[in-house]
């Protein structure tokens, strides 16, 4: 899965009103690990709907049959947007027209003075070229750890590695921590020009301290393994 593939399915959008299966879910998560770009994108929707609900905390109470705005739309047969089914998402009661447009304001301010032009500096400095940390990891077999870091700040590091054999199936790579936890998990299309991977990660998303990467058939025969420490 790409940042385009992500953008088309509108991943995102759907992520945050829970409407993914589990293995959409996922993959998305697992996506979210190596794309700084949905990464920015997601930690802005949660800040703003941090700053929504904390807007419409108190609920003014609505005359006696009167609808909702996500309830007019349903009733009138009109599909609800984003912005409306992420409202009705966090069950916004209805209020007072000048409260609503008081609150509606602030919201607006803030996305156009503070939000927005911090989420396209975001982007932009997550877009514009710059020199990425490459690490080429060594099998386990070939004597001690590798330890691998980031400068603070970074966005991405590369983990390159060659393949043992090829595989039609395609590859899974999965990076498990010193615990046994399984914290990431990708899969790779086969490629039969390929000898090698490379996986690009957020530094900021690795948990400090020693880690297993194993790498196996789309069969589920293993093919490798390596180990390296990360200190950020």
């Amino acid at each position: 899965m790409d940042h385009q593939e992500a953008a088309r399915l509108q991943l995102l959008e759907r992520y945050m009103l829970d409407e993914l299966d589990s293995v959409l879910k996922d993959e998305f998560e697992a996506h979210l690990f190596v794309c700084p770009q949905c990464s920015e994108e997601l930690r802005a929707a949660a800040i703003l709907v941090d700053n929504a609900r904390s807007v419409f905390r108190e609920e003014v109470g609505r005359p006696p049959g009167a609808l909702a705005g996500g309830a007019r739309h349903h009733a009138a047969g009109e599909a609800p947007g984003f912005v409306q089914r992420l409202l009705d998402a966090l069950r916004v009661p209805a209020f007072a027209p000048a409260l609503a447009a008081a609150a509606l304001l602030g919201v607006v301010s803030y996305q156009n003075f503070v939000q927005i032009p911090s989420l396209r500096a975001s982007l932009e400095a997550a877009s514009a070229p710059r020199v990425v940390p490459v690490f080429t990891l060594q099998p386990e077999s070939r004597g001690e750890e590798q330890v691998i870091s980031a400068a603070p700040g970074a966005r991405s590091l590369i983990l390159t590695f060659d393949l043992a054999s090829p595989s039609a199936d395609g590859y899974t790579c999965a990076l498990i921590d010193e615990t046994g936890r399984e914290w990431l998990k990708l899969n790779e299309k086969p490629d039969p020009g390929t000898d090698m991977l490379t996986l690009q990660l957020d530094p900021a998303r690795i948990p400090p301290g020693r880690h297993l990467l194993t790498v196996r058939t789309g069969g589920g025969r293993e093919l490798s393994r390596f180990r390296f420490t990360f200190k950020p």
